[in-house]
Order: C-alpha cells, then sequence, then structure tokens
C-alpha cells in the first residue's frame, strides 16, 4: 500500500509516483523510527526532485541531485536544503 504523506495534497503526474516506489523509503524510515514529519519531508523532497526533473527514479544521477538542491538554494533556507539533501541522500 502506498503511503500518502499528512496535510500534502499531491498533484501527480507521473505513474511512477503513483505505484509503490517510495514504499521501502517509508518502510526504512518506518522500522528506524522517524518521526512522521521526517517521513512527510523525505518523501515530499524525493518525489519534488523527481517532478522536477520529470524522470524516473532509475534514470536519477549525482549531477541531477546537483541541479535540484542548487536550485533550492535561490529561495529556500539552508535549513531546507540541508533536509532536501539527507531525504535524498537516504533514498
Amino acid at each position: 500500500m502506498a503511503y500518502t504523506p499528512r496535510g500534502y495534497k499531491f498533484i501527480l503526474s507521473y505513474n511512477m509516483l503513483e505505484s509503490n516506489t517510495f514504499d521501502s523509503l517509508v518502510r526504512e524510515l518506518k522500522i528506524r523510527n522517524y518521526s512522521p514529519r521526517t517521513l512527510d519531508s523525505y518523501l515530499y523532497y524525493n518525489r519534488e526532485l523527481l517532478l522536477f526533473h520529470k524522470k524516473d527514479p532509475r534514470e536519477i544521477n549525482t549531477e541531477d541531485v546537483k541541479t535540484y538542491l542548487e536550485y533550492l538554494t535561490i529561495d529556500r533556507s539552508a535549513s531546507t536544503v540541508s533536509v532536501a539533501y539527507n531525504a535524498i541522500i537516504f533514498y
């Protein structure tokens, strides 16, 4: 069963995001007893990365991650970029 973050209503245009792409991420976060807010944040930034590049998760490479994080630095705080970085690295 796919996990839907609390408080977020995503409009997902890619089948990969509607499937169970993030089920293993959710499972691992729950096993490690991460808070629900952290789980929501990690899912949010991983989904946003995929939507930003319009790519399948298997096609994302290091340069894509760097480009996305650089984009976030334009109008987001350093702590937000740090959370996004940790979320992407965890996945």
